[in-house]
């Protein structure tokens, strides 16, 4: 790659190499955990993987009997409760805590564990609106496929190389559904496959990764998504597992099983921008179309500071993205000024 890809190395005072991180799961910076055999004196090397150097390959490196959150589950919560959330990892005070989604909105939140002075890394912890259900075991075959009712989320587990988690629904002819894992977006090692067979065992539709433009590359889109119309009413079965058989207690996450809600969210590049007083720069929309929403979007600055003017009306319907301009005011300003993009569309009958 482009960039400083480190790797760490721990050596004992005889200079014999005890532990190496070229990584952590699907994050390109390494994590090193290792249990100090006995007293001494040990290195720790960071280096390059290929051994380049470069003036911007600089690194901060944290070290210490210091908490780490490796795994959380369940992955979320529903809003408005509270969750009893289960913590593994290294030098945690406590394998519990409770997580307070009450006053939250819909979105994903960072969860840590204190211990004394010191605060662990921050983990990934999504609210939802939907109700919230357990996957259930044995559900590995269609045979033992676990009864569930649509819409809802289904907060599990591949717990074990070669598993997969079965759930059974019923549809009516002509219905759409939405099926979607929440998993490597919540840090979760799961590289999920998801699969929808009639009662018949007939595959109808079938997703690896599932590109999603609001999460950038970090997640690869390793998340699985299937948006489907039902052909006839009868009972459905929704198959989960990783597409390279891997499992255990870390591999968890979030099935999201609902009827399409056409939606849109804004992006705006860049993020920051200096200008002069009556200057204008341009600036680049994308709108992240959802669930089939094809619309215009309508933008404008919501409560921005007296002066500064927006070009351009609408994202057109079909359009991904829009380039137009952002004036200042002529008078110029001080301090850091915070902008908010506005962006409405009919929706089903709504703003």
């Amino acid at each position: 790659p482009g960039w400083f890809q480190a790797t760490l190395a721990l050596y004992d005072a005889k200079g014999k190499e005890v532990d190496y991180a070229g990584d952590y799961r699907f994050h390109p910076d390494p994590v090193l955990h290792y249990q100090i055999p006995g007293d001494g004196e040990y290195v720790l090397e960071v280096k390059d993987s290929i051994y380049r150097g470069r003036e911007d390959f600089v690194y901060r490196i944290t070290l210490g009997e210091l908490p780490f959150v490796t795994g959380i589950f369940p992955l979320g919560g529903k809003a408005g409760a509270r969750t009893a959330v289960q913590v593994k990892g290294w030098n945690l005070p406590v394998t519990k805590i409770t997580q307070d989604n009450r006053g939250k909105a819909e979105g994903t939140y960072p969860v840590s564990v204190r211990q004394g002075e010191w605060v662990s890394n921050r983990v990934p912890f999504a609210v939802d609106k939907l109700r919230e259900s357990a996957e259930k075991e044995p559900n590995n075959q269609v045979k033992g496929a676990q009864r569930v009712k649509l819409p809802l989320i289904v907060n599990g587990r591949i717990d074990r190389p070669g598993d997969q988690d079965v759930f059974r629904f019923q549809g009516r002819a002509g219905e759409e559904i939405v099926a979607e894992v929440f998993a490597r977006r919540l840090d979760s090692p799961l590289d999920s496959l998801l699969k929808l067979t009639d009662a018949t065992g007939k595959q109808l539709a079938a997703n690896d990764d599932h590109e999603d433009k609001g999460a950038g590359l970090l997640t690869h889109h390793a998340d699985s998504r299937i948006g489907f119309k039902l052909p006839t009413n009868g009972t459905y079965y929704l198959s989960l597992g990783d597409t390279q058989r891997k499992g255990g207690a870390e591999y968890a996450y979030r099935l999201r099983i609902r009827r399409p809600q056409p939606d849109f969210e804004l992006r705006v590049t860049p993020s920051s921008i200096n200008l002069r007083p009556g200057a204008t720069v341009p600036i680049t929309v994308y709108a992240l179309r959802k669930d089939g929403f094809a619309g215009d979007v309508k933008l404008g600055l919501k409560d921005a500071p007296a002066g500064f003017a927006l070009s351009g009306g609408w994202v057109p319907a079909n359009q991904d993205k829009l380039r137009l301009t952002l004036t200042a005011p002529p008078n110029g300003f001080d301090d850091p000024r915070g902008l908010t993009l506005e962006g409405r569309a009919p929706i089903q009958g709504r703003e």
